[in-house]
């Protein structure tokens, strides 16, 4: 329970269901400012309305093990990581679930908008994205494992966050119009967190036959498809193409030069299939909120190499890629090397 409308509506509709439920929050860091102060206040609040138990965990150290150190070491090599679906498959459904079932639950449920199902004639627990297209929320749960989504209950999944924040309003839940979380943005700047962490001094920018066009003053400090903030001045917009963080230099091009179409991905976590033994044609999402687009992917052993129909524009190392068939998730992959 995040105190937030989502969690706790979950837990007021799994209430009415029959359920028996605990609640637990987790503390993942040193709060100075108050914010995660007031949405354990709001989470016990919550939990006492329903007459549920209530736990504050504090997984701070966890989270800056997990999450947090190795997202500052991936934007030191130059890419841009993804901290909430770390959070996700390490935290939330990993030790937090283990966590939970020390204290007697059989399953972990969530405020995501998103489906578990099990189908029989594969034996395999499947994700399928939520029905609500503008909240949907598979992306974020496509690193777990078939052991997760065997105790993972998201009762969610079919409704709408208009339908949500009625109900909420219906079960007497005072954050019925709370405001949408940040998650890791909770820390402030996460930019700026980054940059107190990184030791990355400036370097030059390049173009794309690489003339030094400006300076930097850190690759921590970009991401590919960056247009703002680049400090050189081009007759036509420049953008950051290629982040390379062996030679400490930053590749800036026209908007055309930002389209590849392959790209190769590490890491993979199979979901709707125990694993991929042949070319597939899929449906990838580069980021959360991006479209999806067509291509084929196919492994090479523990990589897998993803092939769109049409160039798509700023894939993104470090990023996770999402591969959906309709609307299950077939898998994920994290996004290692783009082909150019």
């Amino acid at each position: 329970m995040s105190g937030g409308v989502d969690s706790s509506t979950a837990a007021a509709v799994l209430k009415q269901q029959g359920f028996s439920l605990i609640g637990i929050t987790m503390k993942l860091w040193d709060d100075s400012r108050g914010y995660a102060a007031q949405d354990v206040c709001d989470a016990k609040r919550v939990a006492g309305l329903l007459h549920i138990p209530h736990y504050t965990i504090d997984f701070s150290k966890a989270f800056s093990r997990e999450v947090l150190e190795p997202s500052v070491e991936q934007y030191s090599r130059g890419k841009t990581p993804n901290p909430c679906v770390v959070c996700n498959q390490k935290l939330k459904f990993g030790l937090l679930s283990e966590r939970a079932r020390e204290l007697g639950a059989r399953y972990l449920a969530t405020g995501h908008y998103a489906r578990v199902e099990y189908d029989d004639a594969r034996s395999r627990f499947v994700l399928k994205k939520g029905l609500e297209r503008e909240k949907e929320q598979s992306y974020w749960l496509a690193m777990l494992s078939q052991k997760t989504l065997a105790r993972t209950l998201l009762p969610l999944g079919a409704f709408s966050k208009n339908e949500i924040r009625r109900l909420a309003a219906q079960f007497g839940l005072k954050v019925a119009r709370k405001r949408e979380s940040q998650d890791v943005c909770c820390l402030g700047n996460f930019q700026r967190f980054i940059g107190r962490c990184v030791e990355s001094g400036s370097g030059p920018i390049v173009d794309m036959t690489g003339n030094v066009i400006g300076m930097h003053g850190g690759v921590h400090l970009y991401t590919v498809g960056q247009r703002r903030g680049l400090g050189i001045s081009a007759s036509r917009p420049l953008y950051v193409v290629r982040i390379d963080h062996e030679t400490n230099t930053i590749v800036a091009g026209e908007e055309s030069a930002l389209y590849c179409s392959a790209f190769v991905g590490v890491k993979p976590n199979w979901i709707g299939v125990k694993a991929l033994a042949r070319e597939n044609e899929v449906e990838v999402k580069i980021r959360y909120r991006g479209v999806s687009a067509k291509a084929s992917v196919s492994t090479n052993r523990d990589d897998v190499m993803v092939r769109f129909g049409e160039p798509q524009k700023a894939i993104t190392p470090g990023q996770l890629a999402v591969f959906y068939q309709g609307d299950e998730v077939v898998g994920g992959a994290w996004i290692e090397r783009v082909i150019e």
